[in-house]
């Protein structure tokens, strides 16, 4: 078990993890970070190519500036 101690912060609702991936997720879901993650051509879904397809399509203009 490992304590960290954040000074200066706001208390956490969930204080115990079962991993260091668990506990990243929580922080991201609270404040609203994703995570980029390269995939292999065979795991894209056809959902997801969708998506992609949509996204190249979209004008720059629309697009958000990260």
């Amino acid at each position: 078990m490992t304590t960290i101690t954040i000074k200066n912060g706001k208390n956490i609702s969930q204080t115990k993890f079962e991993n260091i991936e668990e506990l990243l997720a929580h922080f991201m879901g609270k404040m609203g970070y994703g995570t980029l993650l390269p995939l292999d051509e065979e795991d894209i879904t056809a959902e997801r190519k969708k998506i992609f397809e949509k996204a190249l399509k979209t004008p720059k203009s629309k697009m958000l500036n990260i």
